[in-house]
């Protein structure tokens, strides 16, 4: 299983949708521990609330 933070650049719910369920065949699973943006935005995946986290908290861990 994936464990994901997913930074979100659009506000197209279909292709954040889309993308996610890709995620998930493609490794048996995904978690998604949190979102991040420019602005503050609220997610649901299976009815649950997606965590924001501000963009500017999130460590790109060397990228």
């Amino acid at each position: 299983m994936l464990k994901a933070l997913i930074w979100v650049v659009s506000n197209d719910g279909r292709f954040f949708n889309g993308a996610i369920n890709i995620l998930e065949r493609q490794h048996n699973g995904l978690e998604l521990v949190g979102v991040t943006a420019n602005a503050p935005i609220q997610l649901a995946k299976d009815g649950k609330k997606v965590t924001f986290l501000p963009l500017d908290k999130v460590d790109g861990g060397g990228l």
